[in-house]
């Protein structure tokens, strides 16, 4: 682990108690696929949802070692929803090109 990544970790480690066993940063992750999931119309958090969510949710150590490697997880968070959307509503490009 880079003293990067440690940093982050050891940030989302403080905080609150834990509630449940998250983190606070886990929690807020929970909560964007959530969110996620509502703005779907989805009645459920799947894993495509909390991939989404962690993609989107900055400051976590996932987040933090993907920029280590020189990935930007907001950009994948943009092409995964992309591609989540087509896969889960591949009707609606074929309704807008009507």
């Amino acid at each position: 682990m880079t003293p990067k990544t440690r940093k982050a970790a050891d940030k989302n480690s403080l905080g609150p108690p834990v509630v449940c066993g998250l983190t606070p940063s886990t929690r807020r992750v929970f909560s964007r696929a959530l969110a996620i999931a509502n703005e779907s119309g989805d009645a459920y958090v799947g894993s495509d949802h909390l991939l989404l969510g962690l993609l989107a949710t900055d400051g976590t150590v996932a987040t933090t070692l993907l920029e280590e490697i020189g990935l930007n997880p907001k950009r994948l968070a943009v092409v995964a929803r992309e591609a989540w959307d087509k896969a889960v509503h591949p009707h609606n490009e074929t309704d807008q090109a009507r």
